[in-house]
C-alpha cells in the first residue's frame, strides 16, 4: 500500500471523527505516521468503531485490512501494590509460615530455561541472552508450569459483603474477624476493640462493611473507607490516615479497572485480532507494563554488536582517540540512545549503559583497567578517560536529548494531554518521561 493511498484513507477517517467527535477527543484515539496507523483510548466501543472506520474506508478504495497482522495491546501501565498476600499477612499476624526474608533466599526454577535461582533476580536472568537462547529448545516439566501458573492467576474480585459482630463494653477476651479464613484477632488487652475492629476492615476487607451491634451502622467515609461518626467530616478527612487509605483505595479501582481491560478483544470485519504483551513500532519496544527497561535494554544489545564490529576498525589505523570518539558518537551512540529522551531508566540500567560507555573510552585511550606486578590494580579515573577521549557521560547525552524534545513538543497538544493524563490514573509512583529532568 503507497503512502498517498494511505493519506487519502486516513483524511476519511478524520472527517468521519471529526462530525462525530469533538477534535480533542480525536486526538486522543488516533495516531498516524507514514503509512502505520496506532488507536488508542479508553474506552472499548470507541476503539472498535474507529477501526470499523478505517477498515470501511481502505474497503472504499479496495484495500483490505489484514487481521493477521494487526495487533493489539492493553496499556496497563505497571501493577499497582495493594494489600498484602493472604500467605503474608497470616505470616504478619500469626507467624505462621515464611518470612518475607525466607521467600526472598529461595531459589525457583526458570520457567524458560529451566535454570535455578534466587527469586528476587528471576526477572533480571529471564532478559538475559543465555536464558532467551536457551529457552528456545527448553521444554518446562509441568510442576514448574503448575507454579508459575499459580503465581501469575489473578484473584477474580469477590461481591462486597456485609458483616455484624457484637462487641459489648469491656470485652475481657479476643475478637475474631467476622470474615471467614482472615486470621486477625483483636488482642484482649487491646484498650479499643471496636476501633480496631473498624480500622482492620478499612486496611484489609476495603469493599466490605462492618456493624459493631451495640453501636448500629455508622456512615461510611467517602474517601478511605472507615465506618465512624463523622466520618465525612472536614477534619477526618484532612487527616493522614485518611489521605493514606484514600490513596490504597483509588490503586484497588485502578486494580480493578487493569482487570477488566484484559479481558478486552477485537475484531476486523468479524476477525479477532490477537492481543500482544510487547510490541515494535518504530524501532522502540512498546511494553504493555509500560516498562522502558526492554527497550533500553535493545539498544544497548545493538550497540554492543555495533562496537563489535566497528572498534577494531578504529584502532587498527592508530587514529588520534579523540578523533576516534567522533567516529563512536556518529555510529555506535546513536544506536545506544536511540530513544532515549523518552525513556525512564532504573538505576541498574543507568550502570549498565555508564559501563559500556566507559569500556568504549578505555578502549580507544588504550587506559584500560589492568593488574600491577605487585598485585595491586590501576584503574584510570574514569572522568580522566572520558576527557581524553572527548566524551561526556552518558547522563549528559541523554539530558541534551531530553531537552531537544522537549523545546520541541512542549508547545503542542499532545504535551498538555500528557501532563493531565496524572488525573485519569497515572500512578503516583510511576515516572513518566513529561516529568524526567532536563
Amino acid at each position: 500500500m503507497s503512502p498517498t493511498v494511505f493519506n487519502i484513507v486516513v483524511d476519511a477517517v478524520v472527517r468521519h471523527w471529526r462530525h462525530t467527535h469533538s477534535p480533542v477527543e480525536f486526538e486522543e484515539l488516533a495516531l498516524f505516521y507514514a503509512d502505520d496507523g496506532m488507536i488508542t483510548g479508553t474506552d472499548r466501543a470507541r476503539v472498535q468503531a474507529s477501526l470499523d472506520a478505517i477498515t470501511n474506508s481502505f474497503g472504499t478504495v479496495g484495500l483490505k485490512m489484514n487481521a493477521r497482522k494487526t495487533k493489539f495491546m492493553v496499556m496497563t501501565g505497571g501493577r499497582h501494590r495493594l494489600r498484602m498476600r493472604t500467605a503474608a499477612y497470616t505470616q504478619l499476624t500469626t507467624g505462621e509460615g515464611t518470612t518475607y526474608d525466607e521467600r526472598r533466599k529461595q531459589k525457583v526454577q526458570c520457567l524458560k530455561c529451566g535454570a535455578l535461582v534466587g527469586r528476587p533476580s528471576l526477572k533480571r536472568h529471564q532478559e538475559s541472552g543465555i536464558c532467551k537462547s536457551t529457552s528456545k529448545t527448553y521444554q518446562p516439566p509441568t510442576p514448574v508450569r503448575e507454579r508459575v501458573a499459580l503465581e501469575q492467576t489473578i484473584t477474580p474480585s469477590v461481591d462486597p459483603s456485609s458483616y455484624q459482630i457484637s462487641i459489648p463494653r469491656g470485652h475481657p477476651g479476643v475478637v475474631d474477624c467476622p470474615v471467614v479464613g482472615c486470621p486477625f484477632q483483636v488482642k484482649a488487652d487491646c484498650s479499643s476493640k471496636r476501633g480496631y475492629m473498624r480500622n482492620h476492615f478499612r486496611a484489609r476487607h476495603v469493599r466490605d462493611d462492618i456493624a459493631i451491634e451495640e453501636e448500629g451502622q455508622f456512615p461510611r467515609c467517602t474517601r478511605c473507607g472507615i465506618f465512624m461518626k463523622d466520618a465525612n467530616s472536614v477534619s477526618h478527612h484532612n487527616t493522614a490516615t485518611c489521605r493514606k487509605f484514600t490513596i490504597i483505595r483509588e490503586k484497588e479501582v485502578r486494580a480493578e479497572r487493569q482487570v477488566g481491560a484484559l479481558e478486552v478483544d477485537f475484531t476486523i470485519g468479524g476477525v479477532e485480532i490477537d492481543r500482544v504483551k510487547q510490541f515494535r513500532y518504530l524501532g522502540r519496544v512498546l511494553d504493555e507494563n509500560d516498562d522502558d527497561g526492554h527497550a533500553a535494554g535493545r539498544q544497548l544489545a545493538r550497540a554492543r554488536d555495533k562496537w563489535r564490529r566497528f572498534g577494531h576498525v578504529l584502532r587498527s589505523d592508530g587514529v588520534n582517540p579523540r578523533v576516534m570518539g567522533y567516529f563512536y558518537k556518529a555510529v555506535v551512540q546513536a544506536v545506544l540512545l536511540y530513544g532515549s529522551e523518552t525513556w525512564t531508566l532504573t538505576e541498574g540500567l543507568k550502570r549498565q549503559f555508564q559501563s559500556f560507555h566507559s569500556r568504549v573510552a578505555r578502549f580507544l585511550t588504550g587506559k584500560h583497567i589492568r593488574p600491577l606486578e605487585d598485585g595491586s590494580w590501576h584503574c584510570p579515573p574514569t572522568e580522566d578517560v572520558l576527557q581524553e577521549a572527548g566524551l561526556e557521560t552518558v547522563e549528559e547525552y541523554i539530558l541534551r536529548r531530553r531537552q531537544t524534545v522537549r523545546s520541541f513538543v512542549r508547545h503542542r497538544p499532545m504535551y498538555l494531554h500528557c501532563q493531565l493524563s496524572a488525573a485519569a490514573g497515572v500512578s503516583a509512583r510511576k515516572t513518566v518521561w513529561w516529568q524526567l529532568p532536563v
